[in-house]
């Protein structure tokens, strides 16, 4: 009785793993950390890992080592196809990363898909933002083709961006693979942490999915899989009224529309701007030139601005 009691329990334990997954066995050290769920989807695919099962650090800095082994396999970057006279070694490319070292041929796989990585490159140094954005741009932009616009983001700290690092920072703000913080700043000097880093990956990895999905399709009436965030912004007429301005971003053609349906006013001075989202319809032919997705409406200033998606 006692045994099967046992093999009852093992049933439900396993019955209870299948249906909850491995995020069952979620980090415990990413509450509040913006873009926990996207670290813990990535922890699914076994892209990332952490210092144990349950703890992610994602304040701690993020060296080379780790920064190109996560870009590599986040965009799961490969060899396979190139025939070599010999078997690659990291030494023949560069002079600190040992050729048994765990992140070795993560080094070689980066060097044969465009990170153009520095010879003398220290993988054990903490990276910048900067850095980890110019390398995953590089990696994207190698294997992946897609239109791009001569539009510059101006934030707070553009002028601290490195010239070798600032189109790649423009490529990254534009796809929505990198983001500002709440002071619109970039903050390329500062080390990338591990949570950052993740982040990024994640989002660099539905951006690929959405390119190869409507490339696949060849579809331009396919909504994209990721991107449907939605900026406001709010700049001041005068000191009455204020420019609200609904930003989606740039799109491949003028298809990809943004319209303001409504704008609900409440009694606590709250103003809530209602929008639409549209895509190319399907027969449709729409000239193939980037256009920014757009629309703008004017409220009184003394009323607080948010938006939201009509269903």
């Amino acid at each position: 009785m006692m045994k099967r009691r046992w093999t009852m329990l093992a049933v439900l334990s396993l019955c209870m793993l299948l249906f909850f997954g491995t995020s069952a066995f979620a980090f415990d050290d990413l509450s509040g950390i913006p873009g926990s769920s996207k670290i813990e989807s990535l922890k699914n695919d076994r892209i990332v890992s952490g210092d144990s099962e349950k703890e992610f650090k994602p304040h701690r800095k993020t060296t080379y080592a780790e920064g190109i082994q996560l870009i590599v396999k986040g965009l799961d970057l490969n060899i396979d196809n190139i025939k070599f006279i010999k078997k690659p070694e990291a030494s023949d490319y560069f002079t600190k990363v040992p050729d048994d070292a765990w992140y070795a041929q993560a080094f070689i796989i980066a060097q044969h898909n465009g990170m153009d990585l520095p010879r003398n490159i220290d993988p054990k140094s903490a990276m910048s933002r900067q850095d980890f954005a110019m390398y995953l741009a590089r990696a994207i932009t190698y294997k992946w083709t897609f239109m791009q616009t001569m539009q510059f983001i101006v934030f707070a700290d553009s002028d601290e961006v490195s010239k070798e690092a600032s189109s790649a920072v423009q490529m990254l703000l534009k796809a929505h693979i990198a983001e500002l913080d709440k002071e619109n700043r970039f903050r390329p000097a500062d080390r990338i942490t591990r949570a950052e880093a993740a982040v990024m990956i994640y989002n660099a990895r539905l951006f690929v999915k959405d390119k190869e999905l409507r490339d696949h399709s060849g579809d331009p009436s396919q909504p994209p899989v990721q991107n449907e965030k939605v900026d406001v912004q709010i700049k001041a007429v005068n000191s009455s009224v204020n420019e609200v301005t609904l930003v989606w971003g740039e799109k491949p053609n003028p298809g990809y529309r943004i319209t303001i349906d409504r704008i609900q006013f409440t009694d606590d001075r709250k103003a809530i701007v209602y929008y639409q989202l549209h895509y190319p319809q399907p027969g449709d032919s729409y000239a193939q030139v980037v256009t920014d997705a757009k629309a703008v409406t004017y409220v009184d200033a003394g009323y607080q601005v948010s938006a939201q998606r009509m269903e």
